[in-house]
């Protein structure tokens, strides 16, 4: 075997003989890619037209790293008698199902670096649906839209009033189970617009995702659900009209190291199907079945775990990732999970509806890089379960999704930005950006701000507003209040629409303690004034009816 490896993430002492029969899950990790019949040169071979043309507007290139396993290789291995899931790309590897002598054959095989011991035994078997707590356990009348304040807080009303409501923007999520999605009256639409583009059940090996657990049903909802009743809006999700791809990638009962590198399956199926975001409410530490795999804090690092690297190669294929920093706060662990980690990747805590951080939230380990990123309404957080009731819940897991949401919306409105770009843009649009720490990071980001700070450039507090009025301005002048630091001299006005086009730009010299600005001919919608003197730079939002 020279100098090859077996990895195992486990203890194997005072396991019985008659046990050598038995299948467990690996992770082969191969040598190279040579004789490999994939080229970078026909990368449409192994990515979709959407995913070229995503690494295309962010000039992203496709490398050997994004080449597929050399098929050779899988064959190699199943004529040893093991059976071959999946593979991956990024890693060069494949995880398949076997026995130790099998193992053992294939970690003597030319083309095999090393082996990791993933899980113990095959791969799980489940019913296609799980029993159902009886509709009267949720289900109630509502009269009113239940999320409002929740999206108000993130300014998804402003999102949604300026069109941006996710259309064209694919989303994957990946989580435990996505029970009732097929069913309930609040995910209708995305079947009957076709909405869900692809289904993948990484711990089952099937298409079919709509069982396990509704923790990915919940999850889901706040970005995706719609509810009426009558003209009546009862739930309304940040991204209602985006495209999704749903994932099971977590095996709910049970937690072992394969569920990482059942992320980086998902991540690198979405990856090929062109998703412009990922989201996991999903976090590792210190919790596996065998505490042999469990991580410690020093781990979090945002390389160390696979899913820290798992999405870092996602991130670094444009890619926005974004995912709960943990609901570890409070506990002897208490920091955030992995991927979490990551500095290129979005994490997001929880607060409560009055703006405190959440007791559970986890707490970043430092301020370099600012964990988490930015922080939503985590506390009784208002969310759609599996038989369509409209219930709420704590944790990370529901204020990350919020936020993917606003992210979905923020690249709709400007398709040109890369994905750490808008990272930025929502972490500069946080309230506490100025003022970070360690329990909500950069704070609660909003639309408007982030929409301001791509148009005019001006983002952080230190900038003022100034008020303007008639505002909405039905007439055809607008007058500018001016604070002592903008007043005498002369001012530079710049208006622009909220899509970032420069409507105009004049100097104006300003000889008392306001401004006219002709509106006349402008067409209806909101702009955002740019104000400067030589001292200062202020702006103002204007609504033209």
């Amino acid at each position: 075997m020279g100098n090859k490896q077996l990895i195992w993430i486990i203890g194997l002492l005072g396991v019985q003989a008659t046990a050598w029969a038995q299948t467990d899950r690996y992770v082969a990790f191969f040598s190279d890619k040579t004789g490999t019949p994939y080229t970078t040169d026909a990368p449409e071979a192994f990515l979709s037209e959407r995913a070229l043309a995503r690494r295309s507007v962010q000039a992203i290139e496709v490398t050997e790293a994004d080449l597929p396993v050399n098929p050779e290789y899988v064959t190699a291995i199943t004529d040893l008698g093991a059976a071959v899931y999946y593979t991956s790309r990024w890693m060069n590897a494949a995880m398949f199902e076997g026995t130790r002598e099998q193992r053992e054959a294939v970690l003597e095989l030319d083309m095999v670096d090393s082996i990791w011991y993933v899980a113990g035994g095959g791969l799980n078997a489940r019913p296609e649906r799980e029993n159902k707590p009886p509709m009267s356990e949720y289900a109630r009348p509502e009269t009113n839209q239940r999320n409002a304040a929740q999206n108000e807080l993130l300014g998804i009303p402003s999102l949604h009033g300026q069109g941006y409501t996710g259309d064209g923007v694919l989303i994957a999520v990946f989580d435990g189970g996505f029970l009732g999605v097929d069913e309930a009256s609040g995910f209708q639409h995305l079947h009957d617009n076709k909405q869900i583009v692809q289904t993948y059940d990484f711990v089952g090996n099937r298409v079919y995702p709509y069982g396990y657990d509704q923790h990915g049903t919940r999850v889901l909802s706040t970005m995706a659900s719609f509810i009426t009743s009558g003209a009546d809006t009862l739930y309304l999700g940040a991204a209602y009209e985006a495209q999704y791809i749903l994932c099971v990638t977590e095996d709910v009962p049970v937690e072992y190291r394969l569920e990482e590198f059942n992320w980086l399956f998902g991540a690198e199926l979405a990856d090929s199907a062109g998703a412009d975001i990922i989201h996991s409410s999903l976090g590792y530490s210190d919790f596996f079945t065998d505490r042999s795999m469990d991580y410690s804090p020093a781990d979090m690092d945002g390389i160390t775990t696979i899913i820290a690297r798992s999405a870092q190669f996602a991130a670094d294929r444009g890619i926005l990732v974004v995912t709960s920093a943990g609901n570890s706060g409070g506990s002897s662990w208490n920091v955030l999970t992995s991927p979490a980690d990551v500095p290129d990747v979005l994490a997001v805590g929880a607060i409560s509806f009055d703006g405190s951080p959440a007791n559970f939230t986890s707490r970043g380990l430092s301020l370099n890089p600012v964990k988490p990123d930015v922080s939503a309404w985590g506390v009784a957080a208002v969310l759609v379960n599996s038989l369509g009731g409209i219930s709420e819940a704590n944790g990370t897991s529901y204020s990350a999704p919020q936020v993917a949401g606003l992210a979905a919306g923020l690249w709709q409105a400007f398709p040109e930005l890369s994905a750490q770009e808008l990272i930025d843009i929502i972490r500069q649009s946080g309230d506490r950006f100025t003022d970070p720490d360690t329990l909500v990071g950069y704070g609660v980001p909003n639309f408007i701000r982030a929409q301001r700070l791509v148009v005019t450039g001006l983002g952080e507090d230190r900038f003022p507003e100034l008020s303007v009025y008639p505002n909405p301005n039905a007439g055809n002048t607008l007058t500018i209040e001016l604070p002592a630091d903008f007043q005498g001299g002369e001012l530079q006005v710049i208006v622009f629409s909220t899509t970032g086009s420069r409507v105009s730009t004049e100097s104006v010299p300003v000889t008392g303690k306001s401004l006219i600005v002709n509106t006349e001919g402008w067409e209806t919608g909101s702009y955002f004034l740019r104000i400067e003197s030589d001292q200062k730079i202020g702006w103002a939002r204007v609504v033209k009816p």
